[in-house]
């Protein structure tokens, strides 16, 4: 994957609420992780 954090990655991450690792990976990084964005995760 990218080496650097594409932008819509670095909204994610500053963004979300980020309640637990498990939901992160349920909802919008596990999308970026499946897209190619693996570095998110």
């Amino acid at each position: 994957g990218p080496r650097v954090l594409p932008r819509r990655c670095t909204i994610a991450l500053a963004g979300a609420p980020q309640p637990n690792p498990i939901e992160l990976i349920k909802s919008n990084l596990f999308k970026l992780f499946v897209l190619g964005d693996e570095i998110c995760l």
